[in-house]
């Protein structure tokens, strides 16, 4: 209509209002490839947050350096290595964003594949498999954020700013412990289902409130949906 390219303002990766409980992280992704021939310029918005703002807006950099080649991915690890260049401290950092993206990176693929996984079994009446899964996942947490809160960790105004999701993040593994015990109780019936004690059932209720008292969020949505399924699916007895 103008007959003019269009300056677009792309709303990624900024978290304010009602994300803020959100860390926007991932790649920028999902943008048309050749873009650049048909528009003046691209704005990119960032977090409140300046430093973990820092990588994302790379990704938008490599982007626009090149829109045809572009992978995310590729480019995400690229700019990480410049913001956090020790490979231990990198390693860790990388665990913990790759498990809250956010928006244009999705959710939390890996976390999510292995938690699908553990319902599929608990779903077919294997609660020893489903309960298999969990505990080894709890276990990486807590060793993925151990060089974090060292004194010569090289990002410290990146560790300031996601600390937040820190806390959450290792909460993440207490959960997973709880899930994997409640897993162990569990029996096969004969409806093909599960069976707990009811205390399990207390004990799921537990975990999803204190989930859902630290108000930031890691892991998407699957920590909440897997334990309302849990409390919903499984035949509680005496």
């Amino acid at each position: 209509t103008t007959r003019r390219p269009p300056f677009y303002w792309d709303n990624y990766p900024v978290n304010d209002g009602a994300m803020a409980r959100r860390l926007h992280i991932g790649p920028f992704h999902g943008r048309e490839a050749g873009l650049h021939r048909y528009s003046a310029g691209l704005l990119a918005n960032p977090m409140e947050l300046f430093e973990a703002s820092l990588l994302p807006l790379g990704t938008v950099g490599a982007y626009l350096w090149d829109t045809t080649g572009y992978d995310p991915f590729v480019a995400w690890d690229a700019v990480l290595a410049d913001l956090v260049p020790d490979d231990a401290d990198r390693a860790a950092v990388r665990e913990l964003f790759r498990n809250t993206l956010g928006l244009t990176g999705g959710w939390a693929p890996a976390f999510n594949t292995f938690l699908g996984a553990s319902e599929t079994a608990r779903r077919a009446g294997q609660p020893a498999d489903a309960a298999a899964l969990p505990r080894p996942h709890a276990e990486g947490n807590r060793a993925s954020l151990a060089p974090i809160p060292r004194e010569d960790f090289c990002a410290p105004l990146l560790r300031v700013e996601i600390a937040p999701w820190l806390g959450k993040y290792a909460l993440g593994a207490d959960v997973l412990d709880g899930i994997a015990t409640a897993l162990e109780l569990c029996t096969p019936n004969p409806d093909g289902g599960l069976d707990a004690p009811i205390a399990v059932r207390a004990a799921l209720k537990e975990l999803r409130a204190r989930l859902a008292a630290d108000p930031v969020l890691v892991f998407g949505d699957g920590f909440d949906m897997l334990l309302f399924t849990m409390t919903t699916e499984i035949r509680f007895v005496d």
